[in-house]
């Protein structure tokens, strides 16, 4: 009587075994397929964002939150947008650092980057500008005719790319006149 239930105990583990080896990926196989295996389940590591790249925002006090995280980082790309438009605008300014490296600075509790003042929470999040305040007044407060020598339709475009992630304006080309203006030929 006790040898039935003990074969069927054991062909029970034997089909939940092979059931397991089915359902469960071995080590060497996750390894091939470049998975990580451990105590949780395997993961991915090229579709998977690792924490320090993700993160490369410095930690002020504790763990930043996701919504801190990406509050600081479409900041980041604002004050990018608009270092670049800066630019573009005025001869004597700095190039943009790059909008992760900006990032980084702003989770470290960096507040000012060459005279241009943010703070993450405002809308929109650039609230001062010492360098060129007529940039600002065009770009960020939209008073598109305080950038003299410059076409009021360009620079709200360049407004729309800083503010709202439009399209990168393109640079105006020289106007041709479709008859040259020169001297006569001869004839």
């Amino acid at each position: 009587m006790d040898s039935k239930p003990r074969m069927l105990q054991q062909k029970r583990r034997r089909v939940f075994k092979s059931l397991a080896r089915l359902l469960i990926p071995q080590r060497s196989a996750t390894r091939k397929l470049g998975l990580k295996c451990g105590r949780r389940a395997p993961m991915n590591c090229d579709l998977t964002i690792a924490s320090q790249t993700l993160g490369r925002v410095a930690k002020t006090g504790g763990a930043m939150s996701t919504v801190d995280r990406m509050q600081i980082e479409k900041t980041a790309d604002v004050l990018f947008r608009y270092m670049r438009a800066r630019h573009r605008f005025k001869e004597r300014v700095e190039r943009p650092l790059p909008a992760h490296e900006l990032a980084g600075l702003l989770g470290g509790g960096k507040r000012e980057f060459d005279e241009i003042y943010v703070e993450p929470e405002a809308k929109p999040p650039i609230v001062l500008d010492g360098k060129a305040d007529d940039v600002f007044a065009a770009i960020i407060e939209k008073k598109y005719r305080a950038l003299s020598f410059w076409d009021p339709q360009l620079v709200a475009a360049w407004s729309h790319y800083v503010i709202s992630d439009g399209p990168l304006p393109v640079r105006p080309q020289p106007h041709r006149s479709p008859n040259p203006v020169g001297p006569p030929e001869a004839a």
